[in-house]
């Protein structure tokens, strides 16, 4: 296992699995979020429309990370790069601001859902 530190403030998690895996991960945030049942619905709503990897928790813990698991052997030395730089640059997003912008969003449904009676249409 190894970390490689991105413009200093990027760290990405690196572990050998097995012969021929390697799994990529990237921290969002600290842990201690306290996750809801609404966020945990939401990380796997966000899963379907990620390309390169998952929002998925460390073991044992509330951590949310975004990682993704490659074959090696599946790749050349090109392919292995752009694959590890595309898994980086999406995680990159979700650690920068995508995974704030989903609790937000989910915050937000949350302080209406009791606001709003049954019989208004939300737009």
């Amino acid at each position: 296992a190894f970390e490689l530190v991105f413009m200093r403030q990027l760290p990405v998690y690196f572990q050998v699995v097995g012969d021929t895996d390697i799994e990529v991960a990237i921290r969002l945030g600290e842990g201690g979020h306290g996750l809801s049942d609404e966020v945990l619905t939401a990380m796997l709503a966000a899963n379907l429309d990620l390309r390169h990897g998952r929002l998925a928790l460390e073991p044992g813990g509330d951590r949310v990370v975004y990682g993704g698991r490659l074959t090696i052997t599946m790749h050349d030395a090109d392919s292995l790069i752009r694959t590890v730089s595309a898994m980086i640059r999406e995680g990159a997003a979700w650690r920068l601001e995508h995974f704030d912008a989903l609790t937000r969003s989910v915050a937000a449904q949350q302080s209406t859902s009791g606001v709003m009676s049954d019989n208004f249409i939300r737009i």
